[in-house]
């Protein structure tokens, strides 16, 4: 009897759990259901490997959202065109969180994100989330009149225009390379390879290196006997008897220019050039007039030579006689 009220008691503390778990998650949930999102809508003209539903939106690196669904647009749109002229664009459904957005943007969400567009060139791309291999929506500002995919319809959300990945322009740039590379004829430049590496060892076989190394051993030969020769003149008695005049003339500058008679003689030749400077010194009035007499002197012989070319027997005999008047 005492084991039931045991039981019943585990039993009832099971239940009790069980519903607190299931209230959690439904309050949850509505806490979802009920929140107020903001929706809009890109289109993409190019592979979405590794994005997912539930794939994070980020806005300049912060997250504001996430990717709710990923399709077409051709079954959205154009499921009434011909296949033909279909796009066959992806189209992103986003939601934001209005708390995680700017409140000027939150506050009127479709206006506010058109003239983001239009104005400041709000644009969505791919990115790579690490080195995992997924893929994230970014939004962030490019050119406002970049390119924009074409389109026919009108969306159903706010339409934010894409650009080209990162990702994509990489793998564009690596294939436009490879179709590069199948473009180049290997064989031919293989083959032309192998004409120039014959031609080279034809011409480089051509060459005349006999004649080469013949010129060789001649100019050898002419500096020998140019040697030989500069030694037979340094062996000539003139040359020792000239290094030895040399040795004693250095020998005897060196013993003038180490003597005490040097300093002494420039000694007193410092002293009679002070001497000669005060004699100048002192007869500075003395020379300016006997350059007095000296001009005047000049002078007086400059006349004396006019006289003498004039009147050469006044010079020689004084003035002439005075003239003695005739009585009448």
């Amino acid at each position: 009897m005492s084991a039931k009220p045991a039981y019943f008691k585990l039993g009832l503390f099971i239940i009790l759990f069980v519903a607190l778990v299931v209230a959690s998650i439904l309050f949850i949930g509505m806490d979802e259901f009920f929140r107020t999102k903001l929706r809009m809508e890109t289109y993409l003209n190019e592979s979405v490997h590794g994005l997912d539903v539930g794939s994070v939106v980020k806005y300049r690196g912060v997250g504001v959202g996430v990717v709710e669904s990923i399709s077409f647009t051709a079954t959205r749109y154009e499921a009434s065109k011909p296949l033909k002229d279909r796009f066959r664009y992806v189209r992103l459904v986003v939601a934001l969180n209005p708390k995680s957005l700017p409140a000027e943007i939150a506050g009127r969400f479709a206006v506010a994100l058109h003239e983001e567009v239009e104005s400041r060139g709000l644009r969505v791309r791919l990115n790579l989330l690490g080195l995992t291999g997924k893929t994230y929506v970014e939004m962030d500002y490019s050119d406002p009149l970049a390119e924009r995919l074409p389109i026919d319809w009108v969306p159903e959300y706010p339409y934010v225009p894409s650009e080209r990945s990162f990702i994509s322009e990489v793998f564009t740039s690596v294939e436009e390379v490879m179709r590069n590379l199948a473009r180049v004829d290997l064989p031919s430049m293989a083959t032309n390879l192998n004409s120039l590496l014959t031609m080279v060892r034809e011409t480089v076989g051509e060459l005349r290196f006999s004649q080469l190394s013949t010129n060789a051993d001649g100019l050898v030969t002419e500096l020998r006997q140019s040697n030989a020769t500069l030694q037979g003149l340094l062996k000539l008695p003139e040359w020792a008897a000239a290094a030895t005049n040399s040795a004693a003339l250095f020998a005897r500058l060196r013993m003038v220019t180490d003597s005490e008679a040097i300093p002494l003689l420039l000694d007193q030749l410092q002293r009679t050039l002070i001497r000669i400077d005060q004699t100048l010194s002192l007869q500075e009035g003395n020379l300016d007039r006997t350059m007095d007499n000296l001009r005047v002197m000049s002078g007086n012989l400059r006349e004396l030579s006019e006289n003498a070319k004039r009147y050469p027997a006044h010079v020689l005999f004084g003035e002439p006689p005075k003239r003695v008047l005739e009585s009448k």
